[in-house]
């Protein structure tokens, strides 16, 4: 087995994973800071990879722009109302109170640039998940011929990775929870990207994700 794909497409990613860790639970970042971290390791390690492996040909989408990016327009309004009712249903095993304080102490997140925050992390933060768990540690790692660990290895790293944000948040079960769900939406979103040869699609449905997000944040500012 060629280990290079391997390194470049498993061992880089959980460098970036342990790096962001590292930034936000013990170096205690605040929101600004973690995110300009974010967007040199998401963007200069697959650059790197550019270096060490030159990226198979992928298949090419030919359809116009609407039909590239339908299923996602589709399968978003499925994930608004999903999360939606599973925060209806795990609501009071969440704290609000202990998640605000942790915004506001740690990250410096508060009422007055929740918008802000909100927005970014919808629109760029999604992009640059997107492009650095779908596009470089699946689609290219796929390409290279690693169908099935390609699918795997991405999936668990982008829920893995997750640990680093809510790490301090909710309980145990509630926290396996949520892997096992962010497993099982990295797993989906590879299978929708490799079917339409984008990474559009699966953007569309992480932007739906973080606005339902983001809104049940803001009513938690507001209420609390």
């Amino acid at each position: 087995m060629n280990k290079k794909p391997i390194f470049v497409y498993i061992i880089l990613p959980i460098v970036a994973c342990f790096a962001m860790y590292f930034f936000e639970q013990v170096l205690k970042f605040n929101y600004f800071f973690k995110s300009l971290a974010k967007v040199i390791i998401f963007t200069l390690l697959p650059l790197l990879s550019r270096i060490l492996i030159k990226p198979s040909k992928q298949n090419k989408n030919n359809k116009k722009l609407p039909q590239k990016i339908l299923p996602g327009l589709i399968f978003s309004v499925s994930v608004l109302i999903i999360i939606s009712l599973g925060y209806v249903i795990i609501q009071n095993f969440i704290d609000p109170l202990n998640i605000l304080t942790d915004m506001k102490d740690k990250l410096q997140i508060n009422k007055s640039n929740y918008i802000l925050v909100a927005l970014y992390i919808t629109f760029c933060n999604s992009f640059l998940e997107e492009f650095f768990f779908r596009k470089f540690a699946f689609m290219d790692f796929y390409q290279a011929g690693y169908k099935r660990l390609s699918f795997i290895s991405s999936s668990l790293l982008f829920a893995i990775y997750h640990i680093s944000i809510f790490n301090t948040w909710f309980t145990t079960y509630i926290m396996l929870l949520m892997l096992l769900g962010l497993t099982l939406a990295g797993l989906f979103f590879n299978f929708i990207n490799i079917k339409t040869a984008t990474m559009l699609n699966s953007w569309i449905i992480h932007i739906s994700a973080n606005i339902v997000i983001t809104s049940i944040g803001y009513f938690w500012i507001i209420k609390y």
